[in-house]
């Protein structure tokens, strides 16, 4: 390379790819030749188009930025052969990068996976992290290879999984320690030397991404499993259960040592702390909540205008 710094090209969508962006402006070894994100796509309740995190960002920070509906394509190959890239960084874009694009970099391309590969590989691994109550989780630097996320990692750090966090609570940490460690991974990736350990197939686990039908709660399991799963759903896509055949969405709950005293899913009792739900083994409080067309609200609000009976089933 003819320069002191690294020219880099920077590949990412959503608000957990911000962090890392940020802290690439402002590394001494980043020279930022660009950025590639996703098209402006209808957001929220109102469907009104709106540009993703990523060039929000640039906007602010008058920085170039180009969208692709497919950066595989031969406007997207031709953009970047433009940028002339030494190094692809890669955090959350959404896209599954061709061969061309792999090899177009000398020094490759590297990506800030959020979980401690080779375990959840895929598109939801923090949501699933907590679902399954996992008791750690982390970020893992690696180099991509045509397959999903099943690259030899350059680095990789774990953190506690605590167990009150919610999706995005564990996102937003997620997301700066991955900012940290890219800054560390231009450092050892200038060399020209990374030293990279190959994944072991064997323990390779997935993380698909998560659709509104697997989003619904089955009342037989453990309250400790229906916790973990509102958790690692919230608030986005979110859990929900069934009140008299209207969805409601299930933001927070928290469990009790409480033992169920009837069929999993009815209401046991309620008060101004939640309403109490039975499960497999224990009753849970739901505590935070949202009907169909209403706003979110405390179940403390909801009871306000809602009338509840002990015994009502839930799900159905």
């Amino acid at each position: 390379m003819k320069q002191n710094k690294l020219s880099v090209v920077f590949l990412g969508t959503p608000t957990f790819s911000v962090p890392t962006l940020h802290s690439l402006i402002n590394h001494p070894l980043c020279n930022l030749k660009g950025v590639i994100t996703q098209p402006d796509k209808p957001q929220g309740r109102g469907q009104q188009v709106q540009p993703p995190a990523i060039k929000k960002f640039c906007l602010e920070n008058k920085i170039s930025c180009f969208q692709f509906s497919s950066v595989n394509n031969e406007e997207g190959l031709s953009c970047l052969k433009k940028l002339t890239p030494d190094v692809i960084i890669v955090v959350a874009f959404g896209q599954i990068l061709s061969d061309k694009i792999l090899n177009l970099p000398q020094l490759g391309c590297y990506n800030a996976h959020a979980s401690l590969l080779p375990q959840y590989r895929g598109a939801a691994p923090i949501n699933w992290a907590i679902i399954h109550g996992e008791k750690e989780t982390g970020v893992t630097i690696m180099k991509l290879v045509k397959k999903m996320d099943a690259g030899p990692i350059l680095l990789q750090e774990k953190i506690l999984l605590d167990t009150h966090n919610n999706s995005q609570i564990l996102q937003d940490k997620l997301a700066h320690l991955s900012a940290k460690l890219i800054t560390f991974a231009l450092e050892v990736i200038k060399t020209g030397k990374p030293n990279l350990k190959p994944q072991d197939e064997k323990k390779a686990t997935y993380a698909p991404l998560i659709h509104k039908n697997d989003c619904k709660i089955n009342w037989e399991e453990s309250s400790l499993k229906v916790y973990n799963f509102v958790r690692g759903l919230s608030p986005q896509p979110c859990a929900f259960t069934l009140l008299n055949g209207l969805p409601l969405k299930i933001f927070a709950t928290q469990l009790t040592d409480q033992k169920s005293s009837n069929n999993p899913g009815t209401i046991q009792n309620y008060s101004q702390n939640g309403i109490l739900i039975n499960t497999k083994d224990k009753a849970l409080l739901l505590t935070e909540i949202q009907l169909a067309n209403k706003k979110r609200m405390t179940a403390h609000e909801f009871l306000k205008g809602y009338k509840l009976t002990k015994g009502m089933q839930l799900g159905i």
